[in-house]
């Protein structure tokens, strides 16, 4: 399965070594959080072939995150389950988890170095449509 995604969120702090940059989100110098990814995610589906379903997934991919001025490519691994309910053989709805983590390098105006770690957990739903 591949995935593709937008995100915008607000930034509300940052860490560099064992110094925090507090009050992220309310500097007007450095915009909010907006992210794109794309994942690829291989699994397996049990109780494959019912109405009532639930697949599991591990995958790996990558964000681009765009907050002036740290603006880099973070590399991530995930993991997503999921119960799905088919009203018809094709047709169906979905309710799910996932947890992305994974790391990158960015510098910044002087050459400061910052390693980017980042961890997240979702909750989705929607429609599900078998070709």
């Amino acid at each position: 399965m591949w995935e593709a995604s937008y995100m915008m969120g607000k930034m509300e702090s940052l860490k560099s070594g064992d110094k925090f940059i507090t009050e992220w989100g309310n500097n007007p110098a450095i915009e909010s959080l907006k992210m794109a990814s794309l994942f690829y995610y291989a699994g397996m589906t049990f109780n494959s072939g019912n109405r009532l379903q639930i697949p599991v997934y591990l995958g790996f991919g990558g964000n681009y995150n765009m907050a002036d001025p740290i603006k880099c490519l973070t590399f991530n691994i995930a993991a997503k389950a999921r119960v799905k309910f088919y009203f018809t053989d094709t047709v169906g709805v979905y309710a799910g988890a996932g947890w992305k983590g994974g790391m990158g390098n960015q510098k910044v105006g002087d050459g400061a170095k910052f390693s980017v770690t980042q961890r997240g957990v979702n909750l989705e739903a929607g429609l599900t449509i078998s070709l």
